[in-house]
């Protein structure tokens, strides 16, 4: 059985099933998710937490939790287990800056 994704348009969670969102009906493939998707994603727990909903709340920290797991994922994939030079790691170290100039 196919694993569901969420959505990285929509950002429905679950909602990717058979390459296609079942809210949005977006086709495209899932964009780098990045560090500020999961701040937002926390920010919409906060903020329902300011408005007293439990149900809300517990469903914005389970889409948090999958983000930041997918994150760490795609961290270990393209940084940790990437061979050398692969981007967006460099292939040469940057190069030492002036402590004068800097």
């Amino acid at each position: 059985m196919e694993s569901l994704r969420d959505c990285p348009d929509c950002r429905s969670a679950g909602s990717v099933m058979g390459g296609t969102c079942q809210v949005c009906f977006s086709e495209g493939s899932p964009r780098p998710l990045r560090f500020a998707d999961v701040v937002a994603e926390l920010e919409v727990a906060a903020a329902l937490a300011r408005a007293g909903s439990t149900v809300g709340v517990a469903e914005a920290c389970r889409r948090a939790r999958s983000l930041l797991e997918r994150l760490r994922g795609q961290f270990l994939t393209e940084v940790i287990l990437a061979p050398p030079g692969t981007p967006p790691v460099p292939e040469q170290p940057a190069p030492e800056l002036d402590p004068v100039h800097a």
